[in-house]
């Protein structure tokens, strides 16, 4: 990696760190994503094991569950909606440069916020107000997806970059001594 005159990260050399850090996010939250969609495909063992393994954070019941040819997929429809909403925050961060700043309390706000219309959307079904439909569940989880998911992206590129800085730190430290 460059290091400029004072010791930091050349530009150049920031940005690769930032895209490795949202490129990360991307691909992890992509594969999840992958994961619960393709659970059909895979044969009934590994289907189980996945089936499983999302069980603690999903209720999977059949009736709220997209199915393709008959067989369910590991999550209902308002967790695919989180689900593929997640690598989609990611695009958007790059895409956005992180120019969203809310950070610590104000991002717990938000992130609360932007659960908000799933939750309603969930109490107005169970109070017999209307009829949530898959449309309306994949909605609402898209939604709080994409904000979990950008500030999912935003702390993994802030760790990456954390990593580089002192890995570079220490190198200069090294470079330094005689």
């Amino acid at each position: 990696m460059e290091v400029g005159k004072s010791g930091t990260l050349s530009e150049k050399n920031l940005h690769r760190v930032r895209r490795s850090g949202w490129m990360s996010a991307f691909l992890m939250t992509l594969f999840i994503a992958v994961l619960v969609t393709l659970t059909p495909l895979y044969p009934p063992g590994l289907r189980s094991a996945v089936m499983q393994a999302f069980a603690g954070v999903c209720h999977q019941l059949p009736h709220r569950s997209p199915h393709v040819a008959g067989i369910q997929l590991a999550v209902c429809h308002r967790c695919l909606g989180i689900y593929w909403a997640l690598p989609l925050a990611a695009l958007l961060y790059a895409m956005t440069r992180g120019f969203w700043p809310i950070r610590g309390k104000g991002g717990i706000l938000i992130l609360l916020l932007a659960g908000l219309p799933a939750a309603v959307d969930w109490l107005g079904d169970v109070l017999g107000w209307w009829v949530n439909t898959p449309a309306s569940r994949m909605t609402t989880g898209a939604m709080f997806g994409l904000t979990a998911g950008y500030f999912f992206t935003r702390a993994v590129t802030d760790i990456v970059s954390e990593r580089v800085r002192k890995k570079t730190s220490k190198r200069l430290d090294r470079a330094s001594k005689p």
